[in-house]
């Protein structure tokens, strides 16, 4: 036999058990190296946000959804979510009965969460709304009257819709002007607010027609009033045709970094200083028009949200509300189905799971290498909590299983441990409505705990597994001798108390029993009937904190309520007092505490109360106390 043939019959063989292999469904294979010390950016801002759309919701804040984002890990909330802002009158929210929901009722729902507001202001005259400054910065005032929580505000809602041409200074003026009136006076009232704009519809316009350059030119500092605190956008990268399969945008999310492109050159060209980008309306998923519902409900609207979330953190975005509305989904793009929709009210979608397993993420997102072909077969995106703590994300694209090897510069993970979450389709495709996350089909998400993540010791310097087709799983590994991997101010994960003591006759300790992080909690002890307490002097709280406690309670306890607090200097009360029949039982409650940003400082004490309703022997866990 001649060279040559034998060369040819080599090739033919290694091509046909190619083929061999990609048929029989033997998973391909993804060598990975995540290196801990190329950071690629830090998101200094809460990052994960969903739209909660004022109109056209007949159960808008119903409990379950709030139950249900309790369980997603989402941190801000923004309202009235989208085109309703420039019809949503603050002072006056149920005229017409077009909106069940004010500021109040807002506040209600998302400090339980919890989660920070994001509140658009209304420029205009729509539906008898005052548009002037003063009375945008009424609301302002009220917020801080009323201890909420709304750091982020925005003027108006997508104002270049109706602009057609580029430099229109005739039709674009009249909302710059009432961007600077409202951010001027909305600042008086409270000077640590984040005022954004211009919230331009869409590429086409804040790029296209370049209405994102003309905004900056006159609220920039560097020719216009400075008024400016950060740059809000939507996106929206939909095919030009009805999705009707998850091949037409499963590419798309990696076409967004020329658009962070442009988006900072003309910051850079506007303003000195580094003015964050927030994107307040966006989806991978979005068809050009309704039903929205065939690709919401399905599990490719997964895999490009998370993947678009992905590279929007790998960019330098420092937040993103999820277009996603809350509710609706047959005719939207809602994370729950709404009344009267194809599935009962409140349950989830696919794309309400990325959310919980994003939110394992730290914020310091770093470089991984070794991705072939990011925008059709598996993407991954890595960060890290501490130089002990690194997350991967991985996205399989394809139909077919495919195994993953990581490995690390820069942290040993050979001895230490791995959490993984995984959400996968009930039947192996992208179009499927039914799921599996971490391994139960279709979980509630409005009732218990969420379930738990599989967990296994490494064993080996890399780690390697099999990701299903059309998957998504997050790998939290934590290093062997790591010390905390959890990176708050009192985190238990030395072993010592952090200067917490008992108040009466709690027994606090430090404990291994259960962490919402690392591998510790602080443990509250209870043998009786009465008011119990695990507190600390002098906390570095500084006034206007949003002070977050993780609680742990048990199924069938007789308890009474929880009450985490901070305590002013002059010894002002500031709690958030929780039933116990409102706690997530058997499962970590995140509760936030507002201090005021008047509150007198420093402040004097710092701790949770723990009631119980009749005598009672058992345990109460605090974790991860932070601001």
């Amino acid at each position: 036999m001649s060279l040559k043939r034998s060369r040819k019959l080599w090739v033919a063989l290694a091509l046909s058990l190619t083929l061999l292999f990609a048929w029989a469904g033997i998973a391909a294979a993804e060598d990975l190296t995540v290196n801990m010390n190329e950071v690629v950016s830090e998101i200094e801002y809460p990052f994960f946000g969903v739209n909660y759309v004022a109109f056209w919701d007949s159960i808008q804040g119903s409990n379950a959804s709030k139950e249900a984002l309790k369980r997603s890990g989402i941190q801000v909330i923004r309202f009235p979510g989208g085109a309703p802002a420039e019809w949503y009158d603050w002072s006056d929210p149920y005229a017409d009965g077009w909106s069940s929901t004010g500021t109040a009722d807002l506040w209600n729902f998302a400090k339980d969460i919890p989660a920070k507001l994001l509140l658009q202001t209304n420029p205009t005259s729509n539906h008898n709304n005052n548009p002037s400054g003063t009375h945008a910065a009424n609301w302002v005032a009220y917020t801080v009257n009323n201890d909420i929580d709304a750091p982020f505000w925005e003027v108006g809602n997508e104002p270049d819709i109706e602009i057609e041409t580029p430099n229109d200074w005739t039709n674009f003026q009249p909302y710059i002007d009432k961007f600077n009136e409202h951010a001027a006076a909305m600042k008086a009232q409270n000077s640590a607010i984040k005022v954004f704009g211009p919230v331009g519809t869409n590429a086409w316009y804040w790029w296209g027609l370049n209405t994102l350059d003309m905004f900056l030119n006159k609220t920039g500092n560097r020719f216009g009033t400075g008024l400016v605190d950060g740059v809000s956008l939507h996106w929206y990268p939909g095919p030009g045709e009805p999705t009707t399969g998850y091949d037409q945008i499963k590419a798309l999310p990696q076409t967004w970094q020329s658009s962070y492109n442009f988006i900072r050159g003309r910051i850079q060209a506007n303003d000195t200083r580094n003015l964050p980008v927030f994107i307040t309306e966006t989806n991978a998923a979005t068809p050009p028009f309704v039903p929205a519902g065939e690709v919401s409900q399905r599990m490719a609207s997964a895999l490009a949200n998370a993947d678009l979330l992905g590279a929007m953190r790998n960019s330098g975005v420092q937040h993103v509300s999820l277009f996603g509305a809350i509710h609706n989904v047959d005719d939207n793009y809602g994370l729950l189905y709404g009344q009267n929709e194809s599935r009962p009210a409140d349950t989830p979608t696919p794309a309400y799971f990325i959310f919980p397993i994003w939110t394992q993420s730290g914020n310091t997102v770093i470089d991984v290498d070794g991705l072939a072909d990011p925008s059709n077969t598996l993407v991954a995106y890595a960060s890290k909590k501490s130089s002990t703590s690194s997350q991967v994300l991985v996205i399989n694209k394809t139909g077919a299983s495919r195994t993953v090897n990581l490995s690390f510069n820069g942290m040993t993970i050979q001895g230490g441990n791995v959490k993984i979450y995984e959400l996968r389709p009930s039947g192996g495709g992208a179009w499927d409505r039914d799921v599996y996350y971490n391994g139960v089909l279709n979980p509630s998400v409005t009732s218990g705990s969420l379930p738990a993540p599989y967990s296994f010791a490494v064993s080996g310097a890399s780690y390697s597994r099999s990701v299903p087709a059309y998957s998504i799983t997050l790998f939290d590994f934590t290093a062997s001798g790591g010390g905390s991997s959890d990176p708050a101010h009192y985190h238990f994960e030395d072993g010592q108390l952090h200067g917490f003591y008992q108040e009466g006759g709690a027994a606090v300790s430090s404990s291994t029993d259960r962490s919402f992080a690392g591998s510790r909690s602080l443990k509250i002890g209870i043998n009786g009937n009465g008011t119990y307490m695990a507190s600390r002097d002098t906390p570095a709280v500084p006034a206007g904190s949003t002070v977050t406690f993780r609680v742990w309670v048990p199924d069938g306890a007789n308890l009474a309520s929880i009450q985490p607090y901070v305590m002013s200097h002059n010894w002002t009360w500031y709690g958030n007092y929780r039933t116990y029949a409102g706690l997530v039982k058997n499962s970590w409650n995140t509760i936030a505490v507002q201090v005021p940003s008047g509150a007198a400082t420093p402040m004097s004490r710092l701790g949770v109360e723990v009631k119980t309703s009749s005598s009672w022997n058992g345990s109460v866990y605090v974790d991860s106390i932070s601001w």
